[in-house]
C-alpha cells in the first residue's frame, strides 16, 4: 500500500543494509595521517584531531600556567 505518489516511497520501505567493511583505504606512506586512529578515508580538514588530543593531554599534565615571554 502506498501513502504517496513519491517515486522514493519504495526505497523508504526497504530494510537498511549494513555498511560495507574494509572500504576505507589506508593513507599514503609518509603521510602524517599514516598511524592516526581517526583516519576515515580523508585527511583532517583544518586541524589534525590527533594534535588536538595530544595538546589537551599535555595541558592536563601541567598546571596551565604559562611562562612570561
Amino acid at each position: 500500500m502506498n501513502f504517496t505518489n513519491s517515486p522514493y516511497e519504495k526505497m523508504m520501505k526497504e530494510k537498511p543494509r549494513p555498511p560495507r567493511r574494509g572500504t576505507v583505504s589506508k593513507p599514503p606512506k609518509g603521510s602524517p595521517c599514516r598511524n592516526c586512529g581517526y583516519w576515515n578515508g580523508a585527511p583532517c580538514v583544518g586541524v589534525c584531531y590527533r594534535d588536538v588530543i595530544i595538546s589537551r593531554e599535555k595541558e592536563a599534565v601541567t598546571s596551565g600556567q604559562v611562562d612570561p615571554k
